[in-house]
């Protein structure tokens, strides 16, 4: 029985991936600073990715790691989001190495990409990580390719924006404003694509990488349905069943007013949100499709919806 390791286990989409684990017969080891309760029969480490004793004992027999801890960019975390996603997984990645671990797979981000120049974006193209948080993932990636050149077999996923029932952050203000019956800002027309990806779909992604993933390799995960932002969120409200309507904004004028924001701490997105949310934001999946043997099958529209209903049957908890 192959024993897996989950850093960031108690979130969203560590919830989903240790669901999947356990359904396959494996023995699944959460490593967590959050309080809830993992799912039966699992194991617990309490701790913080920065402390390396509680790193080291959360690494300790596992076979195959997934690191998924990671200080969001909605946080205003400021220097701890360094801490926690470099610093931290360069901790990880030493403890992993020491304790012979066979498999690491790393979760990153597309957003390390900044602003596209080109779509679909690929794993080649230039990083341009618009703030520090992908900055932080950017550190991230290089320590884990570091440590496959030492031999460490790592292999990293770059997902888009991941949606499904649990996620929460960011949508949260989306979901209340609509819950609500209240106008839904769009910064711009909303007749952009900006490509997400279901939550089941990550986590295929992530068992894929695990049993065929290269080390060393680097692999864009996203949907193949792109609706476009203003065709997502009409979907929402008419399933909703709410009295909300669209309100385009003129891109500019929003996108100074946030920055403006921003700089007092005050705005509701942070850069690496408002500066891309009226671009197209495509990467293309096709190296992941052939090397990985992986394909998304959610439709995001349809994992949208679930984030909804999920909120709705939480929302007082949450």
């Amino acid at each position: 029985m192959t024993q897996y390791g989950i850093t960031g286990g108690l979130g969203f989409l560590g919830r989903h991936l240790t669901a999947a684990l356990l359904k396959q017969g494996g023995q699944v080891r959460i490593f967590d600073a959050e309080l809830g309760e993992p799912p039966a029969p699992c194991e617990i480490v309490r701790g913080d990715i920065r402390d390396t004793a509680a790193v080291d004992l959360a690494c300790r027999d596992v076979e195959v790691l997934f690191s998924l801890a990671a200080l969001q960019p909605f946080s205003r975390a400021g220097r701890r989001i360094t801490d926690v996603n470099a610093n931290g997984t360069a901790r990880l990645l030493d403890a992993a190495s020491r304790h012979g671990v066979h498999k690491f797979v790393h979760l990153s981000s597309s957003v390390i990409y900044g602003i596209p120049r080109r779509l679909p974006l690929r794993e080649d193209d230039p990083l341009r990580p618009i703030g520090v948080y992908g900055q932080s993932k950017v550190r991230a990636e290089q320590l884990c390719l570091e440590a496959s050149s030492r031999g460490l077999d790592v292999t990293i996923l770059r997902p888009r924006f991941i949606v499904g029932p649990g996620r929460l952050g960011v949508l949260q203000m989306l979901f209340e404003c609509i819950r609500a019956q209240r106008p839904v800002p769009l910064i711009g027309s909303g007749h952009n694509r900006f490509q997400m990806v279901g939550v089941q779909d990550v986590v295929s992604a992530c068992l894929a990488a695990a049993e065929r993933g290269p080390s060393g390799g680097v692999f864009n995960i996203g949907a193949d349905t792109l609706p476009t932002v203003r065709e997502l969120l009409s979907a929402l409200i008419t399933h909703a069943r709410s009295r909300s309507r669209l309100m385009g904004l003129p891109a500019a004028i929003a996108k100074a007013a946030l920055r403006a924001l921003d700089a007092c701490g005050l705005s509701p997105l942070t850069s690496e949100h408002y500066l891309i949310a009226d671009r197209d934001y495509i990467v293309d999946t096709a190296k992941a499709k052939r090397l990985l043997q992986w394909s998304p099958q959610e439709d995001t529209t349809q994992a949208m919806l679930a984030a909804y209903d999920w909120f709705l049957q939480h929302r007082h908890r949450a």
